[in-house]
């Protein structure tokens, strides 16, 4: 698989451990690398084991976005008016709710919410589609995606836990939740692992959920382009279309470790 991104695209692929990575992401694709030589591919090296797959599901990003129009090749960032915004509104509902955190550690812990909430958001889509084309085309991988979807799986379900439910501002328990349970849907299909969504069935965030699925099925999820249009389908479901705009690739700094952020 790597040979033949390497082949279509005319550039080499460059694997690096990325040690920041840790609590974000096993593995990202950095688009905004300023050397467009090369794809070059950032894993968590505490999740080494796991390459078999963080590598095949990167490939496929890197696929679609090598595919899409070079106008069209846009990447999500949060702008610091965006930020703040987004802030004030997650600390109002934590007020409201009586879900109050330490004032030292509240505004590091929005960021947190924000940054991961639009990471979800604008990868889940592709995320989906991806999964889906490897079981479909690739069975010699279906081992390593198997056991890391398993995984995945496991650490989705943390966020239902009732001491992160009692601290998290109800917009980010929702979108978080919600899209969890849309991905773990569509991939407990082709696994058989009806137990990865089991745990949402009297909860809210299964309708919602839902919805999101119903979205990515009108889509074209295939596509750069139809990722992006369905990922704003789901942030205006979410309630969180203010938290993140789209900017072409060439345009914004480089930052390979936090691709949504500015």
């Amino acid at each position: 698989m790597l040979a033949d991104v390497e082949s279509r695209t005319g550039k080499p692929v460059e694997l690096r451990p990325e040690p920041q990575l840790d609590g974000r992401a096993r593995g990202t694709y950095a688009v905004s690398d300023p050397d467009r030589s090369r794809h070059l591919l950032l894993y968590d090296p505490a999740k080494i084991d796991l390459l078999d797959h963080i590598v095949p599901h990167e490939l496929g990003h890197v696929e679609m976005f090598e595919s899409a129009d070079p106008a069209g090749r846009l990447v999500p960032v949060v702008v610091e008016q965006d930020r703040q915004l987004a802030r004030k509104n997650l600390l109002r509902e934590l007020v409201a709710t009586r879900r109050v955190l330490p004032s030292t550690s509240v505004s590091p812990v929005t960021d947190l919410w924000i940054d991961g909430t639009v990471g979800q958001l604008a990868n889940f889509p592709a995320d989906i589609a991806i999964e889906q084309d490897l079981w479909r085309l690739h069975p010699e991988l279906r081992g390593a995606q198997r056991r890391a979807l398993e995984l995945t799986a496991v650490e989705g379900h943390e966020a239902l836990q009732p001491q992160v439910v009692e601290y998290t501002p109800e917009t980010v328990l929702t979108a978080v939740n919600s899209m969890n349970y849309a991905f773990l849907k569509s991939v407990s299909r082709f696994l058989g692992q009806p137990w990865m969504v089991r745990p949402y069935e009297k909860t809210p965030y299964k309708a919602v959920g839902e919805d999101l699925l119903s979205m990515f099925a009108a889509g074209q999820p295939a596509t750069l382009a139809g990722g992006i249009s369905i990922s704003a389908d789901w942030a205006a479901r979410l309630g969180v279309k203010e938290w993140v705009r789209w900017m072409r690739v060439d345009r914004v700094a480089p930052n390979a470790g936090r691709l949504w952020t500015s």
